[in-house]
């Protein structure tokens, strides 16, 4: 046999086929790495260009966790023209308590969305009332 070649006998030990798992030489003795193939990176939804009554179908192609970012996205900037200074907070606790569906309904609904805002007030309202708080910084990391 020719040294090198597969199911050589090399120092004293068995031929035969190669065992499973193991690399094999390749051209000039190179052992043949596995070729990775680039993993295609996810495009984020620009959620701004899209209508209220088409989001839905276009959340559909996304992960779960990546919807929600997306329902966020668009919200944010809808409750930051009633409410800049708590738009981040607000937005926040509404993608907390919400499923999709929800935040999908929120979006195409104002006056859903408005009710929600409201509650979110409300609660953050009481809170700052009990901590003594300023309303901007209730809840926000601040010790009590």
């Amino acid at each position: 046999m020719v040294p090198g070649a597969v199911g050589a006998v090399k120092n004293g030990r068995g031929g035969g086929a190669p065992r499973r798992g193991m690399k094999q030489p390749g051209p000039q003795g190179m052992v043949a790495q596995p070729v990775q193939m680039p993993q295609a990176m996810p495009v984020p939804l620009d959620a701004s260009n899209i209508p209220p009554n088409a989001f839905a179908q276009a959340l559909a192609g996304l992960k779960p966790e990546d919807q929600k970012h997306a329902c966020g996205e668009k919200i944010y900037p809808m409750i930051a023209k009633s409410q800049p200074n708590l738009a981040g907070k607000i937005t926040g606790m509404i993608l907390e308590s919400s499923f999709v569906e929800e935040l999908i309904h929120l979006i195409e609904d104002a006056n859903a969305l408005n009710e929600k805002v409201q509650e979110a007030m409300k609660v953050l309202k009481e809170h700052s009332e009990k901590t003594g708080q300023p309303l901007e910084n209730v809840g926000g990391g601040a010790q009590e």
